[in-house]
């Protein structure tokens, strides 16, 4: 059976139709992308996260996590992303659209009070079309589940744990869903790559 997920390497994108992929997306306007980042590039974006050093962050109402400062690892997953193609097939397969950018860059989170993500929805103005997360944890972690949720239902649309490395969730961004991040019980930290396609 063919994939319905792209492979995305250091200088090539591998696209599958977009049909397969429309109809996975719908289900939950989220997809996972398995081993979504070729192995050269995991290893190489995973070397940068190990040397990489991270702040402090509070997202005031939602929660606590870490980010990387300078964006190392970060730069180099955005470079991989910021390509036309990808836009175009994102575009659809999820019907979110225009696409004409991508931002982001590599959080952590540990198993200790105030780690986590309350409800919310990512927008931001509205440039934000498609949220996008890659994890590049190495540690084993408990806890930690993206949940995504319909609105106003509450109807759940995907829980997802980043366990492997290199594994990708692209989620809709919209006023119709909202997802949070729970915390962590043991273990970690959670790495991931989070960011976002915009219009």
């Amino acid at each position: 059976m063919a994939s319905t997920t792209p492979r995305l390497g250091p200088f090539e994108t591998v696209l599958p139709p977009v049909d397969a992929a429309q109809e996975a997306f719908a289900t939950s306007r989220a997809q996972v992308w398995p081993d979504a980042l070729d192995r050269r590039l995991l290893t190489s974006v995973m070397g940068l996260c190990e040397r990489a050093s991270f702040a402090s962050d509070t997202v005031e109402g939602l929660g606590h996590r870490e980010i990387e400062r300078p964006p190392l690892a970060s730069t180099a997953v955005l470079l991989m992303l910021r390509r036309p193609p990808l836009y175009r097939w994102l575009e659809e397969v999820t019907g979110c659209s225009p696409i004409a950018d991508v931002e982001g860059r590599v959080v952590r989170t540990w198993p200790r009070p105030g780690d986590e993500l309350d409800w919310h929805d990512d927008l931001n103005g509205e440039r934000r079309r498609l949220g996008i997360t890659i994890a590049l944890g190495s540690e084993a972690y408990e806890g930690g589940v993206f949940e995504m949720r319909a609105r106003p239902g509450k109807e759940r649309l995907i829980q997802f744990r980043h366990e492997v490395a290199g594994t990708a969730l692209v989620f809709e961004v919209s006023s119709r869903c909202e997802h949070r991040v729970h915390p962590l019980v043991a273990g970690g930290p959670r790495q991931v790559f989070t960011g976002w396609f915009l219009g």
